[in-house]
């Protein structure tokens, strides 16, 4: 994590089943200087349980909503697809942007994840600098802040 350490960041989501994607994201993450502290869930049902437990609890902080949300399509259990949905009916959570990942090549998938509110699609697998051009397309439209 990069910045400085007493500022407190706001947290970012990775939502992957692959333990080895998962720290892939998490060191691209740090690289391309996104100072934020990156949570992971291995499933969609983990996100969502998280979800619900920081909407239920008595004031809850900006600093606690994430800046960005990586979420994998394939995912056991729950889908990314139904996750995203969950996402977007959260008032707290329904502006947070979306990276939907997913190694599918169906044209549809991308069409269900625009549709149901992602906020940009990434194939994988991808290299650094996508990741970091897609994020700074996010910065510059006002969607993503650091």
């Amino acid at each position: 994590m990069r910045g400085d350490p007493k500022r407190k960041t706001k947290p970012l989501f990775v939502v992957e089943d692959d333990p080895d994607q998962q720290e892939l994201l998490k060191l691209m993450l740090d690289r391309v200087c996104l100072p934020s502290q990156v949570v992971c869930f291995s499933t969609g049902e983990k996100l969502m349980e998280h979800m619900n437990k920081l909407v239920s609890k008595q004031g809850l902080s900006d600093e606690e909503i994430p800046t960005l949300i990586t979420l994998d399509l394939r995912l056991p259990g729950v889908d990314g697809l139904e996750v995203l949905q969950v996402i977007r009916s959260h008032d707290k959570f329904s502006k947070v942007p979306v990276l939907v990942l997913t190694a599918s090549q169906l044209a549809d998938d991308v069409k269900a994840s625009y549709r149901l509110g992602g906020t940009v699609f990434l194939r994988k697998p991808f290299e650094e600098e996508e990741l970091k051009n897609i994020l700074q397309q996010l910065r510059i439209m006002g969607l993503l802040k650091g």
